[in-house]
């Protein structure tokens, strides 16, 4: 399965808030701080996807 990280490093994991990283430094405006690749993989990983009859994270 592929995914397409265009989307996944605008969300905080932690308010929600969308908000895109200006370098490689994801900061929200809520006080969170990550890399911005670390982020794109929490995202994916908190993310489903409903595919036929089964769940895919």
């Amino acid at each position: 399965m592929t995914y397409s990280c265009k989307y996944h490093v605008v969300f905080c994991p932690i308010c929600g808030r969308i908000q895109h990283a200006k370098d490689r430094n994801y900061i929200c405006r809520c006080g969170y701080h990550t890399h911005r690749d670390l982020l794109g993989a929490i995202n994916i990983c908190n993310s489903t996807e409903y595919i036929g009859n089964r769940y895919t994270a």
